[in-house]
């Protein structure tokens, strides 16, 4: 199975994550996941801390991305493909 790079999906920036139910979550991004990718890709990466991409109307895993995973879906990002090949 593909990436789907045409999911919808929304970047978050988790603070203050001491535990997961007092994380702060602040939006920063949504659209296709591609999209995202591209936006996490052009931030400097001293300030990526706390990002993480999220494919809400997931029904199967994963559905969340951050650390490797992010830096994983980044460098798939860059590879060369066709025009057609973001289709996911």
């Amino acid at each position: 199975m593909g990436i789907p790079w045409n999911e919808l999906a929304t970047l978050i920036r988790i603070k203050g994550r001491t535990n997961e139910a007092e994380a702060d979550r602040e939006i920063l991004f949504e659209g296709p996941l591609y999209r995202v990718i591209e936006k996490v890709a052009g931030t400097p990466v001293e300030a990526r801390r706390g990002f993480s991409v999220s494919l809400p109307d997931r029904k199967v895993r994963p559905h969340t991305f951050d650390g490797h995973a992010l830096l994983a879906l980044i460098a798939d990002l860059k590879r060369p493909r066709t025009r057609d090949d973001k289709s996911g």
